[in-house]
């Protein structure tokens, strides 16, 4: 999958909905600078709840509330559901057209993920050709999600007065992101790696120039660190939480100073090391399969990117150097609010919204957003009015 972000025109509202809260922000591209015109975050009121009404409540709730807090321009938007939300699995078919494949995956992500395939909207990327035996196949990235909880989010947007455009994948979108350097030809062939750390999930994606080659989830992130933290020091989840908040806005390596801190850092360590032992198996299943270069370095984003020493881990385990990396590098920042706090400083958790808003309007037409926007034409919109004006 390719992307351009050379693209003239303003830019939607990318809205970034994770476990704990959404992030939005909208960027400029006046053709020679892209800028952050404009961004907000808010928190959950609560845990997002399974349940899908339920569910489109809160979020349609705390998108308002966001959405109060600056001026973006217009409504238009893309966003991205929670990663804990996504069904992804690498499968090998046989070469065929894109029509005969788009057919092949819907039955493919039914079988693997066991789902009705009426209650499944399903993507795909194709990865790259591999060989198997004495056969040619394509890898294909299936990327599924249950209808009805998309239907949750889109509704929860236009109940916030916003108009979808797309939804995308939250791991595509901080590719699209990070990989917007690679413009010249000779480009296509530079391996980026990819370690986004959130509350939930840790993401790992490997890109082939502008193309993603790799991604798996791996279910050791923040969540699990703060639940070590927790147990180790006999505190309350928040008081956990709030802990490692003040060592990450320390030097990512140099925040094991006190008692306490140390106790924090050996109750996460043993995490640390088998996260960056599942990232070493992904990095060699790349390697092995494509017959890949190796990155020159790993770029570590999201949340909970600066855990003090988890770079350090990281680069022991991959043998390549692990970085903490602001994925805004690049972008005028100064017009945008942030509402930073300490463990923010290095904006390593606005990748996802910033990718989001660069996603060009080539891409949006597809059978789930034209749904969303039939769903929504059928009742009138009960979000209050908002001014809207140039941020």
């Amino acid at each position: 999958m390719r992307w351009n972000i050379l693209n003239k025109a303003a830019l939607p509202i990318g809205v970034d909905i994770g476990h704990s809260g959404v992030k939005l922000m909208q960027l400029d591209d006046d053709g020679t600078t892209l800028r952050a015109v404009a961004a907000a975050r808010k928190s959950f009121g609560r845990p997002l709840p399974e349940e899908p009404v339920q569910r489109k409540l809160e979020i349609e709730r705390t998108l308002r509330a966001a959405l109060e807090m600056t001026q973006f321009k217009g409504d238009a938007c893309v966003l991205a559901p929670s990663p804990s939300d996504l069904m992804i699995r690498a499968v090998r078919l046989p070469s065929m057209t894109d029509d005969e494949r788009q057919k092949a995956v819907q039955w493919e992500a039914s079988e693997r993920f066991g789902v009705p395939m009426e209650e499944l909207q399903v993507e795909w990327i194709r990865a790259g050709e591999v060989s198997q035996g004495h056969d040619t196949r394509d890898e294909v990235i299936l990327i599924a999600a249950r209808r009805a909880i998309l239907d949750a989010y889109l509704e929860a947007a236009l109940g916030a007065g916003l108009r979808p455009t797309a939804v995308d994948a939250s791991f595509l979108a901080s590719a699209r992101n990070l990989t917007r350097p690679l413009r010249r030809r000779e480009d296509q062939s530079v391996v980026r790696m990819i370690i986004d750390v959130g509350l939930s999930l840790t993401t790992v994606s490997i890109t082939r120039g502008r193309e993603l080659a790799f991604i798996k989830s791996i279910e050791i992130a923040g969540k699990e660190f703060n639940k070590a933290v927790s147990e180790r020091l006999s505190l309350d989840d928040d008081a956990a939480r709030q802990l490692r908040i003040e060592r990450m806005s320390q030097d990512s390596d140099q925040g094991n100073g006190d008692r306490v801190s140390r106790a924090a850092f050996e109750a996460i360590r043993p995490l640390m090391h088998e996260l960056a032992q599942e990232a070493a198996l992904c990095l060699r299943y790349y390697s092995v399969t494509f017959r890949g270069a190796r990155p020159d370095f790993v770029s570590i984003i999201g949340g909970d990117a600066r855990e003090p020493n988890l770079a350090s881990v990281l680069t022991e385990h991959l043998k390549v150097d692990a970085r903490v990396t602001c994925p805004l590098e690049g972008i005028d920042v100064a017009a945008a609010e942030m509402r930073l706090d300490r463990r923010h400083a290095s904006l390593t958790e606005w990748g996802v919204a910033a990718g989001l808003s660069m996603r060009p309007a080539s891409m949006f037409q597809s059978s789930l957003v034209d749904r969303a926007r039939a769903t929504g034409s059928k009742r009138k919109s009960t979000a209050p009015e908002r001014k809207r004006g140039a941020a």
